[in-house]
């Protein structure tokens, strides 16, 4: 079982991104307790976070920059691929593709 979650903004939004993400990953946080990980665009290019544990090991520590227009959000219970490999969890990236 999996959460996932995401947003995509205009540019001009005023939506807190930080909010946005912890508000989101708070709501899919039931779905997974192994690994947690979030990925976010903006002007700073793409940014991948994975942590081994549940959603409450990176909600205080979650930080999306306010010129963010996309994120993914993703927990993880692991039924293949055990959660202390970093690979096996998500958001996934392959070059310039990220996803979950």
């Amino acid at each position: 079982m999996c959460g996932i979650a995401g947003f995509s903004l205009d540019p001009e939004s005023s939506v807190d991104r930080t909010l946005a993400a912890q508000a989101l990953l708070a709501g899919i946080a039931e779905r997974g307790a192994d690994a947690v990980g979030y990925a976010h665009r903006g002007e700073g290019g793409m940014r991948v976070t994975k942590l081994r544990g549940g959603a409450s090991a990176l909600l205080d520590e979650l930080e999306v920059p306010a010129d963010t227009l996309q994120a993914l959000i993703h927990v993880r219970d692991f039924t293949k691929g055990h959660p202390d490999i970093e690979a096996n969890n998500h958001p996934i990236r392959h070059g310039s593709v990220v996803g979950v």
